[in-house]
């Protein structure tokens, strides 16, 4: 099923020992308490304290930041919090490809609109991610990594795709009206029927991309990159500079 296999792919959460964690945060909080006793008898807060008792013990007892318990409790508060960061990451990570595995074979989802943009915003590669006919419509992906993803059918108008990756990705009948593909990487990607109807296609790479039946009507395609001898089926594909000429482009 593809939604466990899915979600067996992509990073889980890992569960540190709460013991090991603990003792941690207990020993980083004693060893931070005297540090700020250290401090604090720098900066001339040295108490008076009488000759028959312990030097040591008397600073200690005296101390303004070792008089209370919630000071030591705060900072083992922090040094957990820290500890605990990673594993909040990819708690969150995991929630967002549970997001999007859920919606599977639901149009629309808003929910797996903002788990890819989450995903995307902290740079966890979107690459084979399914949605096959899905509202997708005003998404923002820029600069994803959405090789071997699988959008056939779906609605891209208006997303913003800029830089994006999409090497051989299967993207039949997909709809990118008004969609930004500046930059984008379409290398060998299926592209048979799709729409780029007025969409920005600036300096796009198509070379190697089955281009049948698309439909490129008043996009602009000024700098796109395709096969040699491609040429533009009445006014489908406006605007490319003539030669072609190559140029480098991100991959995967």
């Amino acid at each position: 099923m593809f939604i466990k296999t899915r979600i067996a792919q992509k990073i889980r959460p890992s569960m540190h020992p709460v013991a090991s964690r603990s003792v941690v945060a207990i020993v980083g909080g004693i060893i931070l308490m005297l540090f700020l006793f250290w401090v604090e008898i720098q900066l001339g807060r040295e108490q008076n304290c009488p000759t028959d008792i312990s030097w040591l013990i008397c600073q200690l007892e005296e101390s303004v930041f070792m008089e209370t318990a919630e000071t030591f409790g705060f900072l083992v508060a922090i040094i957990l919090f820290i500890l605990d960061a990673p594993d909040r990451q990819k708690q969150a990570n995991y929630e967002s490809w549970q997001a999007i595995d859920g919606a599977a074979g639901v149009e629309t989802s808003y929910a797996r609109i903002a788990a890819m943009q989450d995903l995307n915003q902290r740079r966890i590669s979107l690459r084979g991610v399914d949605a096959i006919k899905a509202d997708l419509t005003g998404i923002r992906l820029e600069n994803a990594i959405l090789r071997g993803a699988n959008f056939e059918g779906s609605t891209l108008k208006r997303a913003d795709l800029r830089g994006a990756i999409l090497e051989v990705s299967k993207l039949q009948d997909t709809d990118f009206q008004y969609a930004m593909l500046q930059g984008a990487n379409l290398k060998r990607a299926d592209l048979r029927g799709a729409t780029f109807r007025n969409a920005d296609l600036r300096n796009a790479d198509f070379r190697g991309a089955n281009i049948n039946g698309a439909d490129f009507t008043d996009a602009n395609c000024y700098g796109a990159l395709f096969e040699p001898g491609t040429r533009a089926p009445h006014e489908r594909l406006k605007n490319i500079p003539t030669p072609l000429q190559s140029r480098p482009v991100r991959s995967a």
